[in-house]
C-alpha cells in the first residue's frame, strides 16, 4: 500500500498523464538506438532520411560570423541539435568538445544548432560556460528544427564529404563517435 500511495501521490504532483508516463518519457528521451531497428525507428519519426542530401543551414553563428552547411562540403561533419535547457544537451556539449580535441588532427567539423528557447545572451553564457570548442548557431526562429524535423533533443546527423546524411541519433550517448562510425565518415 505504501508503494501505490507513493506512486498516486507523485501522480498527483506530475499531472494527468502521472509519475510513470514522465519516467517512459525520460527513458524514451535517453535512449540510444543500438541496433537496426531503433535507428530505423528515429528514422521513421523525423523529416530527413539517411542517404538524402542535408538540408541547406544559412545563419550567422554565436560569434557573429556567417555560417552556411555548404561551406564544410567535402569535409565529414556532425550536427547536433540542442536547447540550452536540456540537460543531456549540456553533456553533449562536453562530448562534442571532447571529440573536437580527439579529432583535431582530421578535417572532421562539429556544429550545434541551439534552439530559440532563451535569448542570446544566454545561448551564448551557456556554451562558455561549458567551455564549447566547436561552432553554435542558434535558430531563433526554429526554421532548421523544421526543415530536420526535430522534435527532440539531442538529436544528431552525421553528414559525409558530399553532404549526404549517414546517421541520425536521439538522446545523449557516450562515445558517439564509435555510435555514429566517425572512422568511416573519415575514409
Amino acid at each position: 500500500m505504501a508503494m501505490a500511495n507513493a506512486i498516486f501521490g507523485r501522480r498527483r504532483r506530475w499531472g494527468g498523464a502521472g509519475f510513470p508516463a514522465f519516467l517512459l518519457a525520460l527513458a524514451l528521451l535517453t535512449a540510444a538506438p543500438t541496433n537496426e531497428a531503433a535507428a530505423l525507428e528515429v528514422e521513421s519519426n523525423t523529416v530527413i532520411k539517411v542517404g538524402q542530401k542535408a538540408p541547406q543551414i544559412e545563419t550567422i553563428d554565436l560569434e557573429g560570423k556567417k555560417f552556411s552547411l555548404e561551406s564544410f562540403q567535402g569535409r565529414p561533419l556532425l550536427v547536433d541539435f540542442g536547447s540550452v535547457i536540456c540537460e543531456a544537451c549540456g553533456e553533449m556539449v562536453k562530448e562534442i568538445s571532447r571529440l573536437k580535441k580527439k579529432y583535431a588532427h582530421t578535417d572532421f567539423e562539429f556544429v550545434m544548432i541551439a534552439d530559440g528557447a532563451v535569448p542570446e545572451e544566454m545561448t551564448r553564457d551557456f556554451f562558455s560556460r561549458l567551455g564549447a570548442n566547436f561552432t553554435i548557431v542558434r535558430d531563433a526562429n526554429w526554421t532548421y528544427f523544421e526543415a530536420y524535423g526535430v522534435r527532440v533533443v539531442p538529436f544528431k546527423v552525421t553528414i559525409d564529404r558530399e553532404g549526404i546524411i549517414r546517421a541520425m541519433h536521439i538522446g545523449y550517448a557516450a562515445d558517439l563517435d564509435k555510435l555514429l562510425d566517425f572512422d568511416g565518415l573519415l575514409k
